[in-house]
Formats: structure tokens, C-alpha cells, sequence
């Protein structure tokens, strides 16, 4: 028998994440690029929980047809299985992925009431007030949280985490000073500000240029079950491909802190 024509309906974008994020900001600016591509429109749909594990266990046990893909992250695919020993997926054998949809840089972001500006200030202050400083994540075991405790380990400061459910409310809680510094993706904050980046909460100039060994980039794709449609040749990825080009990413604007 013939196969049909993929794609025939439409396909759901799962994003592990709430709206709001970094993620699903990268998600929906490829949704209508891709629409027009393919010819079906693109879902973008949040199934937020557990750092990404539950959209992204909720795509691994979707039929395999490439009707239903997810935009992955570290935290789905590398920082959840290995602390999570229970996660219901592999995010090797359960997935096959598309393509790569971007990367973005970590910024320090501090709220501008606190007394430092640099990053070496930054330090300095920390370390004066151990456990002072609370800084906030997208969820336990996100790259948020991974960041920042790379940097515990590096400079020896201590500070209390603050988990939060997704970029939206973490970026709240930083903006109210609930917590005072985070280091994680911009893009939240550059689509609350805009261009605006002088010290929207408070930038901490000089931390890429002088620490950027601090500040690892963060990367997302568009992963699906292994089938048909997913395959290397498969209509997803060539179309992922054609969209790249003109998908701006959501850093734009805030790639330079020093």
C-alpha cells in the first residue's frame, strides 16, 4: 500500500515548558515559517512540569509519525535524565532528532537595587554574604540551576536556590527582588524589555567578556519519536532547515553585556 503524503494534518510543537520561556519563544517563531513550508499549520503546544520531563515523556509516548515533535533543551534531554533516575524516557532511544533550532548565551541578570555592577563585585559581595543572595531557576535540575552551581564550584560562593515553574515567573521573581541574581537564558527578559538592555533588573557588565568561561550556551532542537517522518531525508527536517535562515532568535539585542 502507498504511504500517504506527509505531512496531510497538522503537527503539534510539544514545548516541555510554560509559556513565556526562552523555549517557547524560539518554538512559536519557527511555527509560522514552518506552516508555510509544509502547508499545515503548526500547534505550538506548553506541556510544562519537572524541568521538561513531562512534555518531553508525553512526546516519547506519542505515535511515531512526525505528527507530534518537541523543542528540547539541556534540561529535557541532558540535565533531567541524569538526575532524574525515574524519568519514563530515554532521550537517546526515544527520540530522533530533526534538527538544531538555535543557541543562545547565559546572562547574569541581578536586580539593580543590589550594590555591585561588575561581575568581580558580583563575586566579591557573594562571598561576604554567604547564603545572602537567593538566585532563581526554571525548575530543579534546569540549566539555571546547573549554571549557577558550576559557578559555586568555581569561585567558592555560596547562595540559596529558589526554583521557580519556567522563565516567566522566574524573571517576576527577579524583577521583585523575591530573588536577587539569576544566570540562565535572556530571551524572557529581552521580550519583556526589548532593546532596552542598559540594566533591565540589572545587567552585570563585563561577566561574558571577562567570565564567559561562566557563562555556557544554552542549545534547542525539534525532536520527534524515530519514525518515517523524522528520519534524516524526512519533510521535517528539510523544512526545519529552510526556516533557519530567517527565524531571528530571541537573544537579539542582548548579546552583549559588557
Amino acid at each position: 500500500m502507498a504511504q500517504d503524503k506527509f505531512p496531510s494534518r497538522p503537527i503539534t510543537l510539544v514545548v516541555p515548558f510554560p509559556p513565556g520561556g526562552s523555549v517557547d519563544i524560539m518554538a512559536r517563531q519557527y511555527s509560522e515559517p514552518l506552516s508555510r513550508v509544509l502547508g499545515v499549520p503548526i500547534v505550538v503546544e506548553n506541556r510544562a512540569g519537572a524541568g521538561g520531563s513531562v512534555g518531553a515523556q508525553y512526546v516519547a509516548r506519542s505515535k511515531a509519525d512526525g505528527y507530534t515533535l518537541v523543542v528540547s533543551s539541556q534540561s529535557s534531554h541532558l540535565a533531567n535524565p541524569l538526575t532524574q533516575p525515574k524519568i519514563g524516557y530515554d532521550p537517546i532511544k526515544d527520540f530522533e532528532n530533526i534538527a538544531i533550532l538555535g543557541r543562545q548565551p547565559n546572562a547574569l541578570v541581578a536586580h539593580s537595587s543590589l550594590p555591585f555592577k561588575t561581575f568581580k563585585e558580583f563575586i566579591d559581595c557573594a562571598k561576604k554574604n554567604p547564603g545572602k543572595l537567593n538566585y532563581g531557576s526554571g525548575g530543579v535540575g534546569s540549566m539555571g540551576q546547573l549554571n549557577v552551581e558550576m559557578l559555586k564550584v568555581s569561585t567558592g560562593v555560596f547562595t540559596t536556590h529558589i526554583p521557580y515553574r519556567g522563565g516567566t515567573p522566574l524573571i517576576t521573581g527577579v524583577l521583585g527582588n523575591e530573588v536577587q541574581f539569576i544566570l540562565d537564558n535572556p530571551g524572557p527578559v529581552h521580550a519583556i524589555f526589548g532593546d532596552r538592555v542598559a540594566r533591565p533588573g540589572g545587567w552585570m557588565p563585563g561577566a561574558r567578556a571577562r567570565q564567559g568561561r561562566y557563562l555556557a550556551s544554552a542549545g534547542n532542537a525539534a525532536d520527534g519519536p524515530p519514525g518515517r517522518a523524522t528520519r534524516r531525508e524526512g519533510p521535517c527536517r528539510r523544512a526545519t532547515r529552510r526556516c533557519a535562515p530567517c527565524v531571528c532568535t530571541c537573544t537579539r539585542g542582548v548579546t552583549r553585556l559588557d
